[in-house]
């Protein structure tokens, strides 16, 4: 009988919280719909009318030269980027090793034993 008492309780309580969620939610909505700010402004002040003229579209090699200063641009930002970090941070960057690589590797190996 007791666990049905508990059972039943628990379920009304559950029942009752989302009742008052429910309730603060929508008391959120009404109240943050007559909410005014007073320092938002309604317009732009600078805001000018779009002129309806046909503009001439680039031709392809424009695009292309803008998009290789582009990307010049931003290498030259983020090697200037990547250097500041390594002096603040004083990383070591690793110098690239020059390395022997053997030369009868096992793909050799095979194809010579597979030529008749």
């Amino acid at each position: 009988m007791q666990m049905i008492l508990k059972y039943h309780l628990t379920m009304i309580s559950i029942a009752l919280q989302f009742l008052i969620l429910l309730f603060v939610f929508t008391l959120g909505l009404h109240l943050g719909k007559n909410a005014k700010f007073q320092n938002t402004p309604t317009a732009l002040p600078s805001a000018q009318a779009i002129s309806n003229e046909k503009e001439e579209t680039p031709s392809r090699s424009e695009l292309t030269f803008q998009s290789k200063i582009a990307y010049e641009q931003l290498d030259e930002i983020l090697e200037k980027t990547l250097q500041e970090e390594v002096k603040t941070t004083q990383l070591h960057l690793q110098k690239p090793k020059s390395t022997e690589l053997p030369q009868n590797t096992k793909t050799s190996q095979v194809e010579e034993n597979e030529e008749p």
